[in-house]
């Protein structure tokens, strides 16, 4: 038995897909449609292959609450939904000292120092955020060859 203070909610969540869109399938993945908002705990994962993966590699686990809809017709839902329109936040996964639209800053930024590495980052998504957005001239020396693509060796 699952014991988790989220349980009924992760549940909840379940009951509330498949109410919307039919039962899920037990041997194959379908494309849903329509609108649905998923609240859930985000997490980047490395990106290897999964079916609708986010470019950056962010998934929901667990999702906790759903609603929408899955258009006329009733999809079928998949182990992935991300063919529903979801909002997620791109918040990576560290102390932020200052926050922007989707990426925090990490906590390593002073500016105008050299005080960032790569091992500040959780994703290259992230990185390539703060290095586009705080620190162009590549004080951080982010982009050690010079192509435009920081910390190559973070996933997604």
């Amino acid at each position: 038995a699952i014991s988790s203070a989220k349980k009924a909610e992760m549940e909840a969540a379940r009951n509330a897909l498949m109410a919307a869109c039919g039962n899920a399938p037990t041997s194959s993945f379908k494309s849903l449609s329509g609108t649905a908002t998923l609240t859930g705990v985000g997490f980047f994962d490395v990106i290897h292959g999964q079916t609708g993966v986010a470019p950056n590699g962010i998934e929901l686990h667990p999702v906790l609450s759903f609603s929408g809809s899955c258009g006329a017709g009733g999809a079928t839902p998949t182990a992935t939904s991300s063919t529903a329109a979801a909002t997620q936040t791109n918040t990576p996964q560290a102390t932020p000292t200052t926050t922007s639209s989707s990426y925090s800053v990490p906590a390593c930024y002073v500016a105008g120092a050299n005080s960032c590495n790569c091992a500040n980052f959780t994703t290259r998504s992230w990185a390539q955020w703060f290095h586009d957005t705080y620190d162009p001239g590549d004080i951080n020396r982010l982009d050690s060859d010079h192509d435009g693509v920081v910390c190559e060796s973070l996933p997604g």
